[in-house]
């Protein structure tokens, strides 16, 4: 599947939109369609740290509706309302596993876990929350 991003190519030049590709979904992933999304000053330290590697998928907070899930999701489903978090959720004591992001930009893979400047976005289950429908 294909998305328009906003992503960040090069230390110094403004962010780009470009087309990115979004994979299926991997067994815990979750593809959601996103609605809106945030705007922090995160971004302004990812763009102007010239350590960086890019390109840099872009935003880490939004809303939207789930488009696909992977086979071992089990709280989520198509149509499902929801929010995308950098705060992972995990049921268990220890570490948070954070798994790379799928998604890339002419074969490169992003370094972030979560990105939502862009139409769609793939991220661990672990990032997505489900929104009561009442």
């Amino acid at each position: 599947m294909k998305s328009m991003a906003g992503i960040h190519i090069e230390y110094g030049k403004k962010v780009q939109i470009e087309e990115i590709d979004i994979p299926d979904p991997l067994d815990t992933q979750v593809v959601v369609k996103l609605k809106s999304t945030g705007v922090c000053h995160s971004q302004l330290h990812q763009m102007n740290n010239a350590e960086t590697s890019r390109p840099i998928s872009l935003g880490h907070e939004g809303t939207g509706y789930v488009e696909k899930v992977g086979k071992n999701v089990k709280n989520l489903k198509e149509g499902d309302k929801v929010i995308v978090t950098w705060v992972g959720k995990n049921p268990y004591k220890g570490k948070l596993d954070v798994p790379q992001t799928t998604a890339s930009y002419k074969g490169v893979k992003f370094s972030e876990f979560t990105f939502t400047w862009s139409q769609y976005t793939i991220v661990d289950e672990n990032f997505v929350v489900k929104i009561d429908s009442n």
